[in-house]
């Protein structure tokens, strides 16, 4: 790696991805409920993450990246319900299945 033209912070990263990923895998194995896995995948930088994925094969750990992955967990919402509600739409669930 050292070969590689990295900055010395990436490769630092890279290095952290391949220690923690196979601990995070091995953590997951046993993790049955979304907010148990999102309690231990919290806060853990995403290539770690990609590479826990990369390495848990089809597994109950790979579903709980694979969640925690798409869920938008670092995305923050473009409109609020008052936002919504300011639009027109009125406020309740059967605005939702609409």
């Amino acid at each position: 790696m050292e070969r590689l033209s990295l900055a010395p912070a990436r490769r630092e990263s890279i290095r952290s991805a391949r220690r923690d990923a196979p601990r995070l895998v091995a953590r997951l194995a046993d993790v049955r409920g979304r907010t148990a896995a999102y309690g231990i995948l919290s806060g853990v930088p995403e290539l770690t993450l990609t590479w826990a994925r990369a390495l848990a094969g089809p597994s109950v750990a790979r579903r709980h990246l694979d969640r925690h992955l798409r869920s938008g967990r670092r995305i923050r919402t473009l409109a609020t319900g008052d936002d919504v509600a300011a639009l027109g739409v009125p406020r309740g669930r059967r605005s939702v299945r609409s």
